[in-house]
């Protein structure tokens, strides 16, 4: 049985040897039935798409506006540039609207549209920098089209 993460947005294809044998929706399993044999190989093409979660931990922003984690595929990125430690970075669009204003620079790295000095990176790659994961979207500031699944995150689940 082969399992396709849940982050996987889109119907994920497999294939048996170069030839199509199933597709899976993300967060199921898929049984290839078959008599299998040395060499043989099996691949996945599992899209990495972006994504936000609502963050509902203690550190709140002071007005209430909702604080969101934009992933790309499984990975978290944090918004690094153009803000002080005194300020939660805020975003002049709704989280849903993510995949719209964010530029792919490549190597997992994106700009924000109309706002070059803010990066969203991999958490991981993170050094001696300012940084958030979880930045306000201004929803008000923006305009809302559902193109962007938001889930509710809890940070408690990390740990």
């Amino acid at each position: 049985m082969l399992r396709i993460p849940a982050w996987a947005a889109e119907t994920t294809p497999v294939f048996v040897n170069g030839a199509g044998a199933a597709r899976g929706k993300a967060g199921s399993y898929i049984k290839i039935r078959r008599d299998w044999k040395t060499g043989d190989t099996v691949r996945l093409i599992l899209p990495f798409t972006l994504r936000t979660e609502e963050y509902t931990g203690f550190d709140q922003s002071e007005t209430n506006q909702p604080r969101y984690a934009v992933f790309h595929g499984p990975v978290l990125l944090a918004l690094t540039g153009g803000f002080d430690e005194k300020d939660i970075p805020r975003l002049p669009f709704a989280a849903c609207d993510a995949g719209k204003f964010l530029v792919s620079r490549g190597k997992g790295c994106f700009e924000v549209k109309g706002r070059p000095f803010f990066e969203f990176k991999p958490y991981y790659e993170v050094q001696d920098e300012l940084f958030t994961c979880f930045p306000v979207f201004d929803w008000k500031a923006g305009v809302h089209t559902p193109q962007l699944a938001v889930e509710r995150y809890n940070l408690e689940r990390a740990f």
